[in-house]
């Protein structure tokens, strides 16, 4: 498990307070008998953790991933962002301990180890196998560990396979595992680790927790109890750092909680790491598949009218997660799939007619957001815009056309035919009259939604409105700081609409909103770090926005 800092990177003695027996177990604690019980207790006593400091990170913004052309067609459903934090496969080069020392990448390499006087015995390297970090206790019954670290990440799922080399040690103790972490004391974590001595080897689930100067405390929440287990598990840990967590184990649910005290801010660390107390020889901890996202839930945007499901369906039409449409939008959860997920997002109405589908198959994480080309159930009907003409008292009648993002307008005095593309990046109309090449640009102003257009050839200025309103995407982005106007990452964001819990996360939080809709934009506290007031002045945690234009809102907090 991670090296434990207290206050300033100083080593005290810390100890674990563990259950002596199955009656202390709390109630939300899950197991299955087959081990006895006295084997389940000596392994569960074994799991120890190891003083020292941790190096300071820097904070990493997602990496994202590949995002496909848009595809403009009514009924298109298209990605607006990814929601992959973090990826390394770990096992796509061969590198030697010298190579990553000198060329670390992502990782960075640390733990008691190497710490000893002399430093107890450690490896590492990469093959085709994965990542491999080797340590042998300095003597029988002290501990040591080594472990690579991520960057400061504001992920809320993490996933990685992780190997152990042997089902039993000719004595004391073999731990390895992965371990999501605070950044900032007090060290608390989420640990998905297996353990292993004389008897067998099992996995478990368990919360650590401490303050500075106090004993650490570790809380197993699941233990697999059968004999045999595997040596290789896939595990993928999912919290919020507050209250709420989720792990599962080969892709099935072993343990899901919304009432802890987690006490664990973000940005997180993520830790790859195997300990041991057995001096007999060098025991490696093998990893790979690692990565991270925003998100155990994908996100559509903008469904069409009368929809009522969506579904992600694999290319053999079998459908893997489904959900309710709530106000337009819908949220999958598709925690328990290994990512990517080759897969089509589609969308029905209440007699499972398709109402709109991506084109192809998307690699699908969790965070990703979507959205539906066409009219949803806010916009009503296609966009209407009557236009007047000052100098010869014109009156021209345009349709948006929003599948092909083109205006074909009609003139009743001359019958000339305007063909109009919007350019979205810029927000302006180039449109060109097929009877006297006139070419008229115009600039659509999103706060009023009207069109001014100015013909080059006779000065023609027309004014239209939109007769019923938009509700195309447009970015939010959410930042904290402090009173001085300095940045920080890692406060809790929640966006809601009509009273539904749309998407949450830590800031510096980035999603899309549709335009013309009311959301509500909620930030939390930690500890000593208070919400104050966000950049309009207001002073109430919960802002009510009803964005037309892309939006960034800057909550700022009293940090003493």
């Amino acid at each position: 498990m991670p090296e434990i800092k207290i206050g300033n990177y100083i080593p005290i003695l810390a100890a674990v307070v563990l259950l002596s027996s199955f009656a202390m177990l709390p109630p939300n604690f899950v197991y299955a008998q087959t081990l006895d019980a006295s084997t389940v207790n000596d392994l569960l006593n074994g799991f120890n953790p190891v003083i020292g400091p941790i190096p300071a990170k820097s904070f990493a913004a997602p990496s994202g991933c590949p995002i496909p052309p848009a595809d403009n067609s009514d009924g298109a459903i298209n990605k607006a962002q990814c929601g992959l934090y973090a990826s390394d496969p770990l096992n796509n080069e061969t590198k030697t301990r010298q190579d990553l020392e000198a060329n670390p990448g992502y990782w960075t390499f640390g733990g008691s180890a190497a710490g000893f006087n002399p430093p107890a015995p450690l490896d590492f390297f990469k093959d085709a196998e994965g990542l491999h970090i080797g340590v042998q206790a300095p003597a029988n019954g002290t501990y040591a560990g080594y472990y690579a670290v991520s960057p400061n990440t504001n992920g809320m799922l993490f996933h990685a396979t992780i190997t152990s080399p042997l089902r039993t040690t000719p004595s004391e103790y073999f731990q390895n595992g992965i371990y999501v972490q605070t950044t900032q004391d007090p060290i608390n974590y989420i640990a998905c680790v297996s353990v292993t001595n004389s008897a067998a080897t099992l996995w478990v689930v368990g919360h650590t927790y401490s303050s500075p100067y106090q004993s650490l405390v570790f809380n197993p929440l699941y233990v697999d109890t059968s004999a045999n287990q595997p040596l290789t598990r896939e595990c993928t840990i999912i919290t919020n750092g507050n209250n709420y967590l989720e792990v599962y184990l080969d892709n099935i649910l072993v343990y899901s909680s919304n009432t802890l005290a987690l006490a664990m801010p973000a940005p997180f660390n993520f830790f790859l790491e195997p300990q041991t107390s057995y001096n007999g020889q060098m025991l490696y901890g093998t990893y790979r598949d690692y990565y991270a996202t925003t998100s155990k839930n994908i996100i559509i945007e903008n469904t069409p009218q009368n929809s009522t499901t969506a579904e992600v369906v694999d290319s053999s039409g079998n459908v893997l997660a489904k959900s309710p449409v709530v106000l337009d939008s819908a949220r999958i959860d598709v925690a328990k799939y290994h990512y990517p997920i080759d897969a089509y997002i589609k969308v029905y109405d209440s007699n499972m007619v398709q109402l709109a589908s991506t084109p192809i198959a998307h690699t699908v994480y969790g965070g990703d957001l979507y959205y539906a080309v066409g009219p949803s159930t806010l916009d009503g009907t296609k966009q209407t815009i009557t236009s007047v003409v000052d100098q010869a008292n014109q009156t021209a009648t345009s349709t948006i056309d929003t599948a092909t993002q083109t205006v074909a307008s009609t003139a009743n005095t001359a019958n000339q035919t305007a063909t109009s593309t919007i350019d979205t990046a810029t927000q302006t109309v180039a449109s060109t009259a097929n009877t006297a090449n006139q070419t008229a640009t115009s600039t659509i102003d999103t706060s009023t939604q009207t069109v001014a257009s100015t013909a080059n050839t006779a000065n023609q200025t027309a004014t239209s409105t939109i007769n019923s309103g938009t509700h195309q995407l447009a970015s939010m982005n959410v930042y904290s700081a402090d009173l001085s106007g300095t940045k920080f990452p890692g406060m809790w964001v929640e966006l809601w609409r009509s009273g539904v819990l749309l998407q949450q996360g830590y800031t510096p939080f980035s999603t899309y909103v549709q335009t013309g809709a009311q959301y509500e934009v909620y930030m939390g506290n930690w500890q000593n770090i208070m919400f104050d007031h966000w950049d309009d002045g207001s002073t109430d945690p919960r802002r009510t926005i009803t964005p037309i234009q892309d939006v960034d809102l800057t909550a700022f907090f009293r940090t003493s």
